[in-house]
């Protein structure tokens, strides 16, 4: 079994999918590729210029006015650059798509404990490892692990009818919205640095 694995192996690993592309979004908020408000989860691009696949995947899940961040992850989850990662993995045994294995499980589970007590200091091993726990911004950390706020409905009195738009009240504007590491956000610290399922 090699011993050098990359971030994104490592959040699969250590975490599924999902932890992928954590990764992948702290990554580009930690380098202001994209923003997240505080209270409606909303994320945003400010840029589309993706760094490798998974970054590219979550630039694929933004609309214009921007996505939930749990939509985003759900999507992001399923796209074709996680896939194929689980697929290399699988291929080298590093995981277990079927769960039929017990032998490579308790492998899996001895790989991930290694790769946990291995975990940086800071940047996206750490966050690849632990999760949201390894993210060193407070307020983004916390956007990881609140629940994303319920849709707020409107009715339009004009012609009788519904739309939804996030807990701000807004719909397809992003102008004025919380975001994190604005001037308001007392924290700048920077947020660090089959297949589908949780390993």
């Amino acid at each position: 079994m090699r011993e050098d694995f990359t971030p994104y192996e490592i959040a699969y690993l250590c975490g599924g999918p999902e932890r992928v592309v954590m990764v992948a979004i702290a990554g580009l908020h930690a380098d202001g590729l994209i923003r997240i408000t505080r209270k409606g989860h909303r994320v945003a691009a400010t840029t589309h210029t993706a760094r490798d696949p998974f970054e590219a995947a979550v630039f694929d899940a933004l609309p214009s006015a921007g996505r939930v961040l749990g939509e985003v992850i759900s999507r992001v989850s399923e796209s074709p650059a996680v896939l194929a990662l689980c697929a290399a993995l699988v291929e080298e045994e590093l995981t277990d798509a079927d769960f039929r294995h017990p032998g490579l499980q308790r492998a899996q589970r001895h790989l991930r404990t290694r790769l946990r007590t291995e975990a940086a200091e800071t940047g996206p091993a750490r966050i690849a490892a632990l999760g949201s726990a390894g993210i060193t911004e407070p307020a983004l950390r916390e956007v990881f692990e609140t629940p994303d706020p319920q849709p707020v409905k409107l009715f339009s009195f004009r012609r009788g009818t519904r739309r939804t738009a996030g807990r701000s009240g807004r719909s397809g504007n992003n102008s004025g919205l919380d975001f994190l590491g604005d001037a308001s956000d007392g924290d700048h610290s920077g947020g660090g640095g089959g297949c589908g399922g949780a390993p």
